[in-house]
């Protein structure tokens, strides 16, 4: 190496841009790519801020943020304000206030959706990753289990009823519109309950989870119902035009014969 070259390497580099630290951190940049944070134009700065590298190390300036409980979830509190609010009042903020090194109390936001890859939230990832702190017979993972058991036939019921209402759509005759917002307002409990989770409240979301599908069942009744009308009043106007139109052949048909008979 050269004098000069070891010169510029012992001095302060500065970290201000995704394309600086990817020239380092070539793995984590890899990981990253294609999640939704970076689709959303969230990168290296967006989250860990700059700073000034020597040497290959970090100077961890102010203005950097390395990857420490539970400032995580500080951060991803900043722009996941709801999750953050449920997150803090659960048993999980407890523990990765500790910051022990211990994994189970590495609760943290990226204990679950990991730290660059940030998976999305399905039932049996959420599930396979409960298992590496709490036991299979666990409370925790049990109560879990039943919540994603109900919240899954939630999701089948609306997909369900909203086949349906697809499938009368252009049927003139039967009022749907109300039913619609039936089916919009199930989406919105079911997305308000993948936030809520966070707060492990398994009982209410249980309970919740179960009302939200009643509400879906009652709507899909009503459906129902409404169809049922509509192929009775179908049926009894489509008898009435048919006698209607036998007592019009029969009217020609005698004043035919009248005709001829003259």
């Amino acid at each position: 190496m050269t004098l000069v070259a070891f010169i510029l390497l012992a001095l302060p580099q500065q970290a201000l841009t995704d394309a600086q630290c990817v020239k380092c951190h070539e793995d984590q940049a890899l990981e990253v790519r294609d999640t939704m944070h970076q689709k959303a134009g969230v990168g290296c700065v967006s989250c860990h801020g700059t700073d000034e590298v020597v040497n290959d190390k970090h100077k961890n300036l102010p203005t950097f943020r390395p990857a420490k409980l539970p400032k995580i979830a500080e951060l991803c509190g900043t722009c996941h304000l709801a999750v953050s609010e449920y997150f803090w009042m659960s048993a999980h903020a407890d523990a990765a206030a500790k910051d022990d090194g211990e994994k189970k109390h590495r609760s943290s936001c990226s204990a679950c959706h990991d730290y660059h890859t940030t998976a999305g939230a399905a039932s049996w990832t959420i599930l396979n990753t409960c298992l590496e702190c709490h036991e299979s017979t666990s409370h925790e993972v049990k109560e879990a289990k039943s919540f994603f058991d109900v919240v899954g036939k939630a999701y089948d019921a609306l997909d369900h009823f909203e086949g349906e209402l697809a499938r009368v759509e252009r049927r003139p005759g039967i009022r749907i519109f109300d039913l619609a917002e039936s089916g919009e307002a199930g989406r919105k409990d079911l997305r308000r309950l993948r936030i809520h989770q966070h707060g492990l409240d398994w009982k209410k979301l249980n309970a919740d989870a179960g009302a939200s599908a009643d509400r879906t069942a009652a709507a899909y009744n009503t459906l129902a119902a409404r169809e049922e009308s509509f192929a009775r009043r179908y049926f009894g106007l489509g008898l009435f035009l048919g006698l209607l139109g036998l007592s019009a052949a029969l009217v020609v048909r005698r004043a035919r014969l009248h005709q001829g008979a003259a």
